[in-house]
């Protein structure tokens, strides 16, 4: 594999929720290099998407740091993230990210929006199973070296990973490596 394209060190990440507080986060280490395909699984509430949140410059960490390549996440302002999620990062959000008065091409055609370089919104609306977006992510993957994570409740999924980082109460309870993969037509749904 290649460099490392994230680095996350002792990230801690505690919501407070009206006096109740959260440790979504509990000093993660992680290190996601270039090339890989990575899937996260875990129960709700383990992680995995503050995680992801995180790297995406979504959400800011309590304590730790994290990168993206020699740029220091934690550091930056939240302009300076919105400009890195602009030039540096790709989501393909569940269904409950959707705005509900808005037809599917309008819901593709905001994010085309605020892209650089978008495609047109019709070809976004192209991949209309699962298989065929997990195809779009390995394809990607392989022809760009990204850093790709996916977060899943489908198990069968993790076969297609290089990784498979297993999240429990906050913290990486383990990783799988694989050493032979699926392609994503050959996993059940």
């Amino acid at each position: 594999m290649a460099d490392p394209v994230f680095t996350m060190k002792g990230v801690t990440k505690v919501y407070d929720t009206g006096g109740a507080k959260v440790h979504a986060l509990a000093g993660v280490d992680l290190e996601l290099p270039g090339g890989e395909l990575a899937v996260l699984l875990g129960p709700s509430g383990s992680g995995k998407s503050t995680l992801l949140n995180i790297l995406g410059g979504l959400d800011h960490v309590t304590d730790g740091r994290v990168w993206f390549r020699d740029l220091e996440l934690t550091a930056m302002r939240d302009r300076e993230l919105t400009r890195y999620r602009r030039d540096h990062v790709g989501f393909i959000f569940q269904f409950y990210n959707l705005v509900p008065s808005l037809t599917a091409r309008e819901n593709v055609q905001l994010v085309t929006d605020v892209a650089r370089d978008p495609m047109p919104a019709a070809e976004a609306l192209d991949s209309k199973t699962g298989i065929q977006v997990l195809e779009a992510l390995h394809q990607i993957n392989r022809d760009f070296g990204t850093a790709t994570v996916v977060i899943t409740h489908n198990a069968d999924i993790q076969k297609i990973a290089h990784r498979v980082i297993f999240f429990q109460d906050g913290r990486i309870s383990r990783i799988q490596e694989n050493t032979e993969r699926l392609a994503p037509a050959d996993i059940s749904w």
